[in-house]
């Protein structure tokens, strides 16, 4: 494998050797990028400061926030950047990918939040409807849905602390605090499971 100067972590726990000339590569390839740690790592990086904004613009054009000062007797959950680097098949970068989470371990059951339970399709599931679909010769798509727990209905007040400052230009004034229907809480996939449940149901289709 080709030494890029910042080795991947797991060669200090795998041996390279039993893997394949295509898995070296691809390991070669994504040791190559380091994914910031903080805020300040990734602010100074034109491209991670445009993931930032993608994910700004997501959350404002789904309705996600209302800027407000906080209300007395609530509390303000805190929020962070996450950064993760999206890879393709052959080990190069898809995309880089900045979330805006909030701290779920700071949540209270029963105030931040309810239920939190989404159901998860099973394997079987997955290969009985594949094998209909095949013997049918039925036309199949994948689909991918952008930032698609920003689309349920949180139901709860939920107050977190305004993001790192490069994004006062839409919040007021350092101390604000908005409400917030995220992606990362607690209740996240159930939103959306209910979501569309609701939706399916609407269209008269018998879920199973």
């Amino acid at each position: 494998m080709v030494d890029s100067g910042n080795p991947y972590y797991i060669s200090h726990y795998v041996n390279y050797n039993p893997f394949s000339v295509a898995h070296r590569a691809f390991l070669a390839a994504i040791s190559v990028h380091k994914e910031p740690e903080n805020f300040k790592e990734a602010v100074c990086d034109p491209l991670w400061k445009a993931a930032m904004q993608r994910e700004i613009d997501a959350l404002e054009q789904t309705g996600t926030w209302a800027v407000q000062d906080l209300p007395k007797g609530k509390k303000a959950i805190f929020c962070k950047w996450v950064y993760k680097i999206k890879y393709k098949n052959d080990g190069s970068v898809e995309r880089n990918k900045a979330r805006l989470v909030v701290c779920g371990n700071r949540q209270v059951q029963g105030v931040d939040y309810g239920e939190t339970f989404a159901p998860v399709a099973k394997m079987v599931t997955v290969r009985t409807i594949l094998a209909v679909a095949a013997h049918r010769h039925w036309e199949l798509h994948h689909m991918d849905v952008d930032n698609a727990f920003l689309h349920g209905d949180l139901h709860e007040e939920v107050y977190i602390n305004a993001p790192a400052p490069w994004v006062y230009g839409c919040l007021p004034r350092e101390g604000s605090s908005f409400t917030t229907l995220s992606l990362w809480i607690e209740t996240g996939p159930s939103m959306l499971v209910f979501q569309i449940d609701h939706f399916v149901v609407c269209l008269w289709i018998r879920t199973v």
